[in-house]
């Protein structure tokens, strides 16, 4: 079984997205959901096909910007931008689309296996064209758009912005205990008010005596 008849008899039903004037087919089974572009965290020393990483309700994803990796030139975003985000071996990975077209369901007939024009890798994902009446339709295996090592440095990306992440939280929750209002003997104690009043009374009525036995003195 070849891997396009593999893929149409897994699935039939494909999420259709253009970049650019191209139309392409991805199976439905392996997306996991999509979402309006999003603030992109972009993190040192990553590969030009790797966007960034996004906190998808506390989820953190690589993304991949499909532009550059398929070479295309690198348009504006605008407010039918999606990131598709795909279940490829057990984790998730998102990539950027200039928009989501539709859901096609399609017959074995309607696809064709790709032309071979030589030019390497390309090869290995896209693995049919798919007529429809509208368009043309590249069929692409997203298990196999990233290579080996690109898999690789998305792991160390996902560990390094956990890092990260998990440093800011430990920061927050640390609790900062404010300085105490209270006076503070030499023993580091707070000091009882009404203790410290009555040390004060005893204080006033020695200072009394000592003056009235002074005055006696002067008067003798």
């Amino acid at each position: 079984m070849s891997l396009l008849h593999e893929h149409i008899h897994t699935s039939s039903e494909f999420i259709c997205f253009k970049l650019g004037q191209e139309e392409f087919g991805v199976d439905i089974l392996k997306v996991r959901e999509i979402v309006p572009l999003q603030y992109i965290a972009n993190l040192p020393q990553t590969p030009k096909t790797v966007a960034g990483i996004i906190n998808l309700r506390g989820n953190l994803i690589p993304v991949i910007n499909l532009r550059r990796k398929f070479g295309l030139d690198q348009i504006d975003s605008d407010d039918k931008t999606r990131i598709i985000v795909f279940s490829i071996a057990n984790k998730l990975i998102g990539m950027i689309v200039d928009r989501v077209e539709r859901v096609f369901r399609m017959k074995e007939d309607q696809f064709e296996l790709p032309p071979d024009l030589g030019i390497g890798q390309i090869q290995d994902y896209v693995v049919g064209i798919g007529k429809s009446d509208q368009s043309l339709v590249i069929l692409i295996d997203v298990e196999k758009i990233l290579t080996d090592e690109e898999m690789l440095q998305l792991e160390d990306l996902q560990k390094m912005k956990k890092a990260y992440q998990d440093g800011d939280s430990k920061q927050e929750d640390k609790e900062v205990t404010p300085p105490s209002t209270s006076p503070i003997n030499k023993a580091n104690k707070p000091i009882d008010k009404k203790d410290e009043l009555k040390k004060s009374s005893k204080s006033k009525n020695r200072n009394k005596a000592i003056k009235k036995k002074r005055i006696s003195k002067s008067k003798k």
